[in-house]
């Protein structure tokens, strides 16, 4: 090899190698966002539920109703509405965590 093709390919695997640098700084970006949304849905979850006992008016329920039994047919509408708003929000965590540690290219 004469000099100038010896300069030629260290430029060139220089460049690949910066490239795979770019890669797993980019795989760790999604990484971290995803692990932040996460995170972020774990905490924000009581909130949304708080909002909702609000809306529903479950959170005034002994205020209204005084010592009765909660789990009755007044009460599912709000019971349903914060079940499936927590399986929702639970789905998403899982789909950000997955996407956190997929093995290809970065996440989803």
């Amino acid at each position: 090899m004469t000099s100038h093709q010896d300069a030629s390919y260290s430029e060139s695997s220089m460049s690949e190698e910066e490239e795979i640098r770019q890669i797993n700084r980019r795989i760790w970006k999604r990484r971290v966002i995803y692990l932040v949304a996460a995170v972020a849905l774990f905490f924000v979850l009581p909130l949304v539920l708080t909002v909702i006992a609000y809306a529903t008016g479950v959170a005034s329920w002994s205020d209204i109703y005084g010592p009765l039994i909660f789990w009755n047919e007044l009460s599912s509408r709000g019971f349903l509405v914060g079940f499936v708003v927590t399986i929702i929000f639970i789905a998403l965590m899982m789909y950000f965590i997955a996407g956190a540690f997929e093995t290809g290219e970065g996440a989803w």
